[in-house]
């Protein structure tokens, strides 16, 4: 489970802090979504992790975990699932902007990762207006 403490102030809505992570201490970058540049993380999200959308085509969120569903609009990148996903039918659970749950093909989403800076780690936040967003943890 991470604990995040603010240590400094912001810069553009980005905070610097420190994640305690079973023992081990890691500097956090701490980011709001890009709707309102006002919104701060007020807290993570255990038990869940972000996942990446594989593939070109666009991925759908469903209502329900089977084909033919109602379409609750596009998934955004990175998605948010359960940690390990909740898989009903082939279709993962996963929680969308406002918190209410979403369905997407398992097979469309992978561990989320970052090529260009290995270690760097997306985190599912609650944002000060509550809805879910994003931090970013890079070890050291």
């Amino acid at each position: 489970m991470f604990v995040a403490t603010i240590l400094a102030g912001t810069l553009l809505g980005t905070y610097l802090a420190s994640a305690a992570v079973r023992g081990a201490v890691l500097p956090v970058i701490l980011t709001g979504s890009s709707r309102r540049p006002s919104e701060e993380v007020a807290s993570l999200l255990p038990g869940h992790r972000c996942m990446a959308l594989v593939g070109v085509r666009p991925v759908s969120v469903l209502s329900e975990p089977r084909a033919g569903s109602r379409r609750l609009g596009p998934a955004p990148d990175p998605v948010i699932t359960a940690d390990p996903p909740r898989v009903v039918n082939g279709y993962a659970r996963t929680l969308q902007r406002d918190g209410q749950p979403g369905w997407v093909p398992r097979n469309r989403l992978r561990a989320w990762a970052v090529a260009a800076s290995p270690g760097l780690r997306c985190l599912p936040a609650r944002m000060s207006d509550s809805s879910l967003g994003f931090t970013y943890a890079h070890p050291g």
